[in-house]
């Protein structure tokens, strides 16, 4: 009789024993030699960011060999950075290769006086050699021509400062694969992966990336991997809060080293357009039920928990941000300071001494007077067309799928003006008309998008003291150049407010029909603070989410939630009649009176949605299942369904993660533990940064 495994092979003997075997080479071009005397004691083949290891042993000093009939000198070998490989062998069958690796440390102590001692062997996975390996230069493309720079650009952020789309990768493959380029495109998971195994990983191999990769075509984030080690880069990019898992599996015979992923999910999981799918690598295990197979498996601990278990999980992006047009013709903007303040800094000193009055009004007290703007606190989050006429809402209400409405019916205790800012930036870039749908880029390909500053207006229409009214529309900061005797102005927004200030000598340039029953000053008023208008981008309270819900098995009555946020998942909105620039005539240029979605990351949240739910929403198990025999057993990251007895099914829903090998021990210790879930590390996915 034998016992049924997960590959299906069967065990020949309740006896462990298997010979085993080690042998070595200085290349890896070279023809193994197998040492008689390199003794394998234990070998480990682990999921990342663990690195497979072996230990063997090598006796040294005045020894008399098997084989031999008298004492002969032995010296301690040095090993080091040879290859190393451990083979066993059941009787009747074929060697079996069990690891693979490279020799990194040996020690020994001589502790008699005939020099005699064991010398430790230490050898690690080819993990090791991708961890010496440190990602210090890039290719870059540069109008179609490769070229190598001495740092390592941020992949998928171009901009070195304010807003910025997406993507620094280039449109075509250069020598196979896709360089850092100016073209903008997205470099998601894989293409990195492919670009930093064929750029930094060490020869003489091929490193080739296999298995089940289609999830890594669906992550694109944010990568800073400058600096890190190859070993490093690939934990970040193939990580398990991805549902993903990887393993190091050099080819004997061969120049090429896979990097075989896999996922940890046993059902495919979607959300949107993402997908993660099933292991295809399901296996179960049995446990021998009858004499003398049942001394072939040791016990097996069972833990069952839902500390990490959910009903319900949420994924939001960032804070919404829409980019809109304020004006006091709509009634959304208002004088920022007190009428009293008014009052008193026309009054001035109170009498017809210019310099009197305009050292008064130069007082602290006075410093918000006609210089700054802000958004009524009772705002209704509207903006209009800039006449009064018609309005749109800028609340969004978002919903568990991740689309967007305008929230018309804006539900007041839901919003709120406090704590929001202009942003220094606006959504909209420099020489991109949107007068059309979609926008027309004007700009070069290839070019790094600029994004314009909050933008200030004026309408002319109002004669001044210095100039005539020509009845046309200036931005603010660049009136000294469009007006012969105007003042240009400076913007900036508010820190600690939805406005803006002016920043201009004297500070009531702006209050032309506001200052004339003012005391005497230098300088009169030159334009009317009512004609102002402002387009500026603010971030409101929703964030766009995905939300899993109805999914968990066992769920509670109280409904457990998870919020996981997620950075950088981005929703940019430019709301109807946005004022983006003014024609040579002097007329404002609006957006049509459609709301304009320029940025969308449902993706990136429907990606975290599939992999996170594949951990909190799905409860498995970390085991250990010790075998008193030698034996492979069942591939790495086989997915393992359940663990069958005469007692049940118990269910562990999770990959396989190491196999540990055990050549030589008592009788009654395992040779062999297959572990799942990580189990010797915190399983649960790490927190994002």
């Amino acid at each position: 009789m034998g016992v049924s495994v997960a590959n299906n092979s069967t065990l020949l003997t309740p006896i462990p024993t298997a010979r085993r075997y080690v042998s070595i080479r200085r290349n890896w071009s070279d023809d193994w030699t197998y040492i008689p005397f390199l003794e394998a004691i234990e070998s480990v083949e682990s999921a990342a960011p663990e690195i497979s290891s072996a230990d063997v042993l090598y006796r040294f000093g005045r020894i008399i060999r098997e084989g031999d009939t008298s004492a002969s000198s032995y010296l301690p070998v040095d090993l080091r950075n040879y290859y190393l490989k451990i083979a066993f062998q059941h009787p009747y069958t074929d060697p079996q290769d069990a690891w693979l690796g490279i020799v990194t440390e040996t020690q020994y102590v001589l502790d008699s006086p005939d020099a005699r001692g064991d010398q430790q062997i230490k050898a690690y996975g080819f993990g090791h050699l991708l961890d010496q390996q440190v990602i210090r230069t890039a290719t870059v493309e540069e109008q179609g021509t490769a070229r190598t720079v001495s740092w390592v650009p941020i992949f998928n952020r171009p901009h070195m400062r304010g807003t910025s789309l997406l993507g620094n990768r280039s449109t075509d493959p250069i020598d196979g694969n896709y360089r850092f380029s100016r073209n903008g495109e997205t470099w998601n998971a894989k293409q990195v992966i492919e670009l930093i195994l064929a750029e930094h990983a060490p020869g003489p191999f091929t490193w080739e990336l296999t298995g089940q990769t289609e999830p890594l075509e669906q992550i694109e984030q944010i990568w800073d991997l400058g600096g890190q080690t190859v070993w490093g880069a690939l934990n970040t990019l193939i990580n398990r809060r991805f549902g993903l898992a990887f393993f190091i599996e050099p080819q004997d015979g061969a120049e090429t080293v896979a990097i075989r992923v896999a996922t940890t999910v046993g059902q495919t999981l979607s959300a949107g357009a993402m997908t993660l799918p099933a292991n295809p690598d399901q296996i179960s295990f049995t446990v021998p039920a009858t004499f003398p197979w049942t001394h072939l498996v040791g016990a097996i601990p069972f833990r069952h928990s839902t500390t990490n278990l959910y009903d319900k999980i949420t994924f939001r992006g960032e804070r919404i941000k829409v980019c809109a047009t304020w004006t006091f013709a709509d009634g959304t903007l208002f004088e920022h300071w007190p009428s009293t303040l008014q009052d008193e800094y026309n009054a001035a000193a109170g009498d017809d001494d210019e310099e009197a009055n305009a050292l008064f009004r130069s007082q602290e007290t006075y410093a918000s007077v006609y210089t700054r703007y802000r958004v009524p606190y009772l705002w209704d989050w509207k903006v209009g067309n800039g006449d009064g006429s018609q309005f749109a809402a800028i609340a969004f209400r978002a919903n568990d799928d991740g689309s967007i409405e305008p929230d018309a019916e804006s539900d007041e205790a839901r919003l709120w003006t406090f704590q929001k800012v202009f942003q220094r930036e606006t959504l909209l870039r420099y020489n991109v008309d949107y007068s059309t749908i979609p926008a027309t880029d004007n700009n070069e390909e290839g070019t790094e998008p600029e994004f314009r500053p909050l933008m200030v207006f004026v309408l002319d229409d109002t004669d001044g003291d210095a100039h005539e009214a020509d009845d046309n529309y200036h931005y603010v900061d660049k009136l000294g150049e469009d007006i012969e005797g105007a003042t240009s102005v400076s913007v900036r927004p508010l820190d600690k407010e939805m406005g803006f200030e002016l920043g201009v000598s004297p500070q009531h340039y702006f209050a032309n029909g506001h200052f004339d029953d003012a005391d005497a000053a230098r300088v009169q008023p030159e334009f009317d603070y009512e004609a102002l208008l402002v387009t500026a981008t603010i971030e409101v309270d929703e964030r766009q989410r995905v939300t899993l819900d109805g999914l968990a098995e066992n769920p509670h009555e109280t409904s457990r939630e998870l919020v996981v946020e997620v950075p950088g998942a981005e929703y940019w909105v430019i709301a109807p009649w946005t004022v983006w620039d003014l024609d040579d005539d002097g007329s404002l240029l609006r957006t049509q009176a459609t709301y304009r979605v320029i940025r969308n990351d449902l993706a990136k949240l429907e990606a975290y949605a599939v992999a996170w739910g594949a951990w909190y929403l799905i409860g498995r198990q970390a085991v250990q299942i010790p075998l008193m025999t030698l034996g492979l057993w069942c591939r790495m990251g086989a997915f393992l369904t359940h663990i069958s007895s005469i007692w049940g099914n118990e269910p562990i829903r999770t990959i396989v993660t190491s196999r540990r090998l055990i050549y030589d021990v008592s009788a009654d210790q395992p040779m062999a533990v297959i572990e799942t879930g990580w189990g010797s590390i915190d399983y649960a996915p790490e927190p994002l940064l």
